[in-house]
């Protein structure tokens, strides 16, 4: 009778390593194993095997110790689990909301004119949108919906004299002012950005300064969150 003992054991693994080593007549019927305790509260796995060789035969008798692992780790990956999953089903539900919600854009544009109005006021073209209407005087965008939005606003135009700005108003403030380049006579272009909050009902104007001629102006807007 053989007693050995070695590192921890991978059960499947070498039951099979014993089988492929083709030991003589070992029978795969004659492998038993078993449970066994060890000093120090430990447990140990016990193979007994009949190994036949011509006309011998041995009875070799394996116990490898049983390494138990800690469950602190498993307790540790379940906890970053659940985490995971709490997060992904937070995320999903902000998605939900958001495409309940709908998205807040708008593309406006005004028609090309000669020379802009008395006021220096750009008049938009109609609105097909839910969520922002024109002002009587068509001059001024009401946005029906509060939020942070982001603002793009492109003027054309041909500048008649030097210093002529393009200025865009949120009610009576002026939230966006830039200069027109300074090639008078000669077709040219004012883009602009902005990003802030606009209330419901807030309304937004653009004016071109100087008198310029043929303008016209191309907004976008989109609410990043309500």
């Amino acid at each position: 009778m053989i007693v050995a003992t070695g590192s921890p054991l991978k059960v499947g693994a070498d039951l099979d390593a014993f089988k492929d080593k083709g030991l003589g007549g070992m029978a795969a019927e004659k492998i038993r194993r078993k449970l066994v305790e060890l000093e120090g509260e430990t447990l140990g796995l016990e193979l007994t095997l009949q190994i036949r060789a011509l006309s011998f035969a041995w009875n070799a008798k394996c116990i490898f110790e049983l390494i138990p692992i800690s469950l602190d780790r498993v307790d540790i990956v379940e906890a970053k689990l659940r985490d995971v999953e709490e997060e992904l089903a937070r995320t999903k539900k902000r998605l939900a909301d958001q495409n309940a919600e709908g998205v807040v854009y708008l593309a406006a544009s005004s028609e090309i004119v000669d020379v802009v109005s008395d006021k220096e006021e750009i008049i938009w073209k109609d609105l097909i949108s839910g969520h922002f209407e024109l002002n009587s005087e068509q001059n001024g965008i009401i946005f029906l919906e509060g939020g942070w939005y982001i603002v793009n606003l492109m003027v054309h135009l041909y500048p008649q004299s030097s210093g002529g700005y393009v200025k865009s108003f949120k009610k009576y403030s002026c939230v966006l002012k830039y200069q027109a380049p300074r090639n008078i006579g000669k077709n040219t272009s004012t883009a602009m950005g902005w990003s802030g909050v606009l209330n419901k009902n807030d309304e937004l104007s653009v004016i071109a300064t100087k008198d310029p001629h043929k303008v016209g102006a191309e907004l976008t807007v989109m609410r990043l969150s309500a």
